[in-house]
């Protein structure tokens, strides 16, 4: 017998509304417009709804990809950017992803599709536990049960995802709470105690401090006392947009300035206070004093063993390092306490200390003669059949500053 073809009022089927539009909703009120990652059966009506919403989605060919993806967006763009998966393999194969966003100190807010919690310790065909599987791995990690719950912990995400230095953060949202519809109230009689726009400004934007105006003063002082002064301009740099702060304070105290990791780019490396870490090693190994902008010193700074004394300025306490000789340390945002030290020079009208000239040239003409030798080098393998890595690398340079300008 054939069945008879029933009518279904719109948005049945659907199940709207539902707790999924509450997940787009917050997304959107934090100024998402991209998010990337893998459709899955548990997260289906998530996928859907953040669609619907007009943000745009992006598949790739495995969850692992969507984190680094997401990671390369919000290191772009310097905000927190959305990933997702669904249960089992899905939050599995992400967590290698999330660790290297953990460790590269990258804001990604990741939402993983997790299994009904009347479910728990029942044999379920794809067990996944968020919380478990990513607490040591990021910021925090929640279990979203209740839909009055998720808007109050979306926002706490972008929030505390851009506390410095920035981590990754996991919410898991479990299948019986998606097919629930949107609950109206919380315990308290609100919607998961949660403010819409709860700040005057960009919600998403990350709130920067600036420096105890006592330790810039100090800071001033010290470096106008050395004789041979390097700034090095660390990961903080980029992460607080500090570029245009780090050349006016570098060319108003006329010191010379390396960019490490993520910070390259923070400054020209075509102007003549550049000093390449490599090409002008002498310049590194004559310096008196370091002045540390929001420097990650690791492994491959050999923990800043042999360093000259280095001030250090840095977002986090977390990353003020116990193992430099620091005769400053300064807890701010680098762009802010780069702008601080520029207005104090200014408004004391502090001229560079005599001899500073001198040094500059010394950089300035290390930098050259280091640049010519590696150019000399690489030009050795120009006619090399197959090409040459080391001639290939100049290609690429030359290429990139044509493209770019330094």
């Amino acid at each position: 017998m054939t069945e008879a073809t029933q009518e279904v009022p719109m948005g049945y089927r659907e199940m709207q509304p539902n707790s999924s539009t509450k997940i787009a909703e917050a997304l959107v009120e934090h100024g998402v417009k991209i998010v990337f990652g893998i459709q899955g059966g548990h997260i289906w009506q998530m996928v859907d709804e953040i669609s619907n919403a007009g943000i745009k989605n992006i598949t790739t060919c495995s969850e692992q990809t969507a984190v680094y993806a997401a990671e390369a967006y919000s290191k772009v763009t310097r905000k927190p950017a959305v990933c997702y998966a669904t249960v089992g393999p899905g939050v599995g194969n992400s967590i290698s992803a999330i660790q290297q966003a953990y460790f590269a100190c990258s804001p990604v807010i990741f939402l993983g599709g997790g299994n009904a919690v009347d479910t728990d310790y029942l044999p379920v065909i794809q067990p996944s536990y968020v919380m478990d599987l990513m607490r040591f791995i990021t910021r925090w990690s929640q279990r979203i049960t209740d839909t009055t719950q998720i808007k109050q912990f979306i926002a706490r995400a972008f929030k505390d995802a851009q506390i410095y230095p920035k981590r990754p953060i996991a919410l898991e949202m479990p299948l019986g709470m998606l097919l629930k519809p949107p609950g109206q109230a919380g315990f308290y009689g609100v919607d998961g105690l949660w403010m819409e726009k709860w700040r005057d400004e960009d919600t998403g934007a990350a709130v920067e401090p600036g420096g105890d105006p006592d330790l810039i003063a100090k800071a001033i002082k010290v470096l106008w006392e050395a004789k041979k002064p390097l700034i090095f301009a660390g990961d903080g740099c980029h992460w607080s947009d500090a570029g245009k702060a780090l050349v006016e304070f570098a060319e108003t105290a006329q010191i010379p300035v390396v960019t490490r990791r993520i910070a390259r780019g923070c400054f020209p490396e075509t102007h003549s206070l550049y000093v390449d870490s490599r090409a002008g090693r002498k310049a590194l190994q004559a310096a008196d004093l370091r002045l540390s902008m929001g420097q990650k010193v690791g492994s491959f700074d050999e923990f800043g063993m042999g360093w000259a004394p280095t001030i250090q300025v840095n977002e986090s306490m977390e990353q003020i390092w116990t193992f430099l000789k620091t005769p400053v340390a300064i807890v701010g945002s680098p762009r802010v306490v780069l702008k601080q030290m520029t207005e104090y020079v200014k408004a004391n009208n502090i001229k560079p200390p005599a001899g500073r000239e001198e040094w500059v040239k010394f950089c300035e003409e290390t930098q050259k003669g280091g640049y010519a030798e590696r150019v000399a080098k690489a030009e050795k393998f120009k006619d090399h059949k197959p090409v040459h890595y080391g001639y290939l690398a100049k290609a690429v340079w030359d290429v990139c500053e044509e493209m770019y300008g330094g």
